[in-house]
């Protein structure tokens, strides 16, 4: 009976998180908020998940900003998780660790999955998420100062591109470097933008 419930609660959570508001002539006209640029802090981590409900693997890509001026790229292909969502927050899981082993103390993470920042600022509980954050809680208390916040797709192109890459490979893998292998994505002019 337990499972039950906790498989009825998952999915109308799942079911909620999709809602998303419709667009009428009524209040199309009503001013969306929007998010305030600011220029990013360095360093800073930019990260994305490419997760497709038929595929065996999804992909996580990265890209690092550091201090110096210099560019750390990272791509990730796993084995399938259970939804978008638990793509997105295994991929910043990945990234707080990869930053964590490249001797950053100190991190702005940056997502354009709005749900996980809204789900890690406000806190809300998701049943089949509390693994996910308790290792998100013991990662967080290795940094020194630590932020996640949302970011636009269009600045997020180079970590999308490096997720969506390493989804389409055959194999599982990790690649953090500052050269993104020419295996992983042959047009490699994005990655001077954005």
């Amino acid at each position: 009976m337990e499972v039950i419930q906790s498989a009825t609660s998952e999915a109308e959570s799942w079911r909620l998180a999709q809602i998303t508001p419709e667009v009428t002539e009524e209040n199309s006209n009503i001013p969306t908020p929007k998010l305030l640029y600011r220029p990013p802090q360095r360093p800073f981590c930019r990260f994305d998940a490419s997760w497709k409900g038929d595929d065996a693997r999804y992909g996580d890509g990265l890209v690092i900003e550091n201090e110096d001026g210099t560019t750390t790229f990272g791509s990730l292909a796993s084995n399938r998780t259970l939804s978008p969502l638990h793509a997105e927050f295994g991929t910043l899981l990945w990234a707080m660790k990869s930053s964590l082993t490249l001797g950053h103390e100190s991190m702005a993470f940056e997502s354009d999955c709005l749900q996980l920042v809204r789900l890690i600022d406000e806190e809300e509980e998701w049943p089949s998420l509390m693994a996910e954050f308790d290792e998100f809680l013991t990662l967080l208390s290795k940094f020194l100062l630590c932020s996640i916040s949302s970011v636009s797709h269009l600045k997020n192109l180079r970590a999308d591109r490096l997720a969506k890459g390493a989804r389409s490979r055959d194999f599982c893998f990790s690649h953090v470097n500052s050269e993104v292998p020419t295996w992983l994505v042959l047009d490699t002019t994005w990655l001077e933008s954005s």
